[in-house]
């Protein structure tokens, strides 16, 4: 489904203009975005959650010179499905 499918198929479930639901849907990602810069959880019923896993920083050998270095932390974005959203697709082919 491409954006444009999206958005009028939102509008038509939720009797809102095609504005109205793209600039909803322009807001979602990155407000997620920031929430996630900030290592808070998002769920969303019947979606799913968007979480951040943290790998700790640790130090690293290099067996070619001997050196040592720090390896940052790293952060990666997770999204695990709602059982829900599972159920609903579960069959469906892309």
């Amino acid at each position: 489904m491409k954006d444009k499918e999206l958005v009028a198929e939102l509008s038509r479930r939720l009797g809102m203009t095609h504005k109205e639901v793209a600039e909803i849907l322009s807001d979602v990602g990155p407000f997620i975005a920031s929430l996630m810069n900030e290592e808070t959880t998002v769920e969303i019923n019947n979606f799913g959650t968007f979480e951040v896993e943290k790998e700790e920083m640790y130090v690293e050998n290099d067996t070619t010179n001997g050196k040592k270095y720090l390896v940052p932390p790293k952060l990666s974005p997770v999204f695990v499905p709602d059982a829900v959203l599972v159920k609903t697709t579960k069959g469906v082919s892309s």
